[in-house]
């Protein structure tokens, strides 16, 4: 054999020593940065490499990355070797996989009874708009005689409002005259020889009755037997026409202690679940103890500061969209409706 070609093979044998070296110090370093398993890049370049490179290559890099407890070059497919691009190969590989995120959606309950867990405190009272359904006349009110009631329903007819109907627990009523002069309405009206006038003076938001309204009315009375005259100031209350499946989101307050502060609940829908998320006063912090969703009401029982426990559950809406709660308090023998009106954002 002639020194030329002794040196020939002598630098074939170095160049493929070399070109080993090389891809597998490459390989080494793919995988030292891909400890996270199935590391995308160590593995597409096996892939790669074990289509583009010689059989005889392939089979001296496979031994040295043996050496190394590496995973070796998996056995190239014959089909991809003459149209393979390593460049595009690797370059569609993402740098780091990443698992897919699930996004756990906590779906509501559907039994009957939920029980939701709040804080117990809210604090910073928000802001709000004034009420969206102002007071109006034309309505059905009651006027209590303690244990008895009167009613009598008004109806807007053009610019005017007018009785269309009065009923009374003491006996048949009549209507005798009625006026309206553009602020007040005014009625005669008689029961068993009673007659009766009554003039409103004006509509109030007290967070009394049934629609968180009441009417204050001035009344007189003259019996025509006797000619005894009684003259008092009364209250009406309407009463509720409620619509049918409420919608009991949104945020909602109640006036207390005669208009000198609020009580502000916020209540939002969870799929089938009305929930309480939080509750403020202008009295101080509201501490709710609990709340639940039967399917058809939602109650919750909460104070205000040190003050007595109330339990309140929905009842209804009215048709002009205020809320009805039945009110329970530990120093009232029996619960009683309150109106909550609600707010524009």
């Amino acid at each position: 054999m002639s020194t030329r070609e002794s040196r020939k093979k002598r630098r074939h044998r170095l160049s493929r020593m070399l070109f080993i070296l090389i891809w597998t110090t490459i390989l080494i370093a793919t995988d030292v940065l891909g400890t996270v398993p199935n590391n995308p890049i160590s593995s597409q370049m096996r892939e790669a490499f074990s289509i583009v490179l010689p059989a005889k290559f392939t089979t001296g890099l496979n031994k040295e990355l043996a050496g190394y407890e590496l995973p070796t070059l998996p056995p190239p497919p014959v089909a991809e070797q003459a149209n393979f691009d390593i460049f595009s190969a690797l370059a569609s590989a993402p740098l780091i996989e990443t698992p897919p995120v699930v996004k756990a959606i906590s779906a509501p309950a559907t039994s009957t009874s939920v029980a939701t867990s709040v804080p117990t405190v809210f604090i910073t009272p928000t802001p709000y708009a004034p009420p969206a359904v102002e007071p109006h006349l034309a309505r059905t009110w009651m006027l209590f005689f303690d244990s008895n009631a009167e009613t009598f329903t008004v109806e807007k007819q053009g610019e005017d409002y007018v009785i269309t109907d009065i009923t009374s627990d003491f006996g048949p009523a009549e209507l005798i005259s009625q006026a309206w002069d553009g602020e007040k309405l005014t009625w005669v009206y008689d029961v068993n020889g009673e007659v009766a006038t009554v003039e409103t003076a004006k509509i109030d938001i007290c967070g009394c009755g049934d629609l968180a309204y009441r009417l204050d009315a001035s009344m007189n009375i003259v019996n025509s037997a006797s000619g005894e005259t009684t003259a008092m100031d009364v209250l009406l209350y309407p009463i509720a026409e409620k619509v049918p499946n409420p919608d009991y989101s949104g945020n909602w307050y109640q006036i207390l202690n005669h208009g000198e502060g609020n009580i502000y609940i916020t209540i939002e829908k969870l799929g089938d679940v009305y929930i309480v998320p939080s509750a403020t006063s202008d009295f101080g912090d509201v501490n709710i103890f609990s709340q639940s969703w039967d399917g058809s009401s939602l109650s919750l029982t909460y104070s205000i500061g040190a003050n007595l426990i109330t339990t309140i559950k929905t009842v209804g809406v009215d048709k002009d969209g205020i809320l009805l709660m039945e009110t329970f308090r530990e120093d009232y023998d029996q619960p009683y409706t309150l109106g909550w009106l609600k707010q524009t954002p």
